[in-house]
């Protein structure tokens, strides 16, 4: 399964003026996964 915010970080990452990316949502619903 892809996530969107798999999109949105590769974005991030290859900007040169990026700020932290901050990654926001509810509790234990698998935004970190190994």
């Amino acid at each position: 399964m892809k996530r969107e915010a798999i999109s949105e970080m590769y974005e991030w990452k290859g900007r040169e003026d990026r700020k932290p990316f901050i990654l926001r949502g509810a509790r234990q619903v698998g935004k970190c996964t190994k």
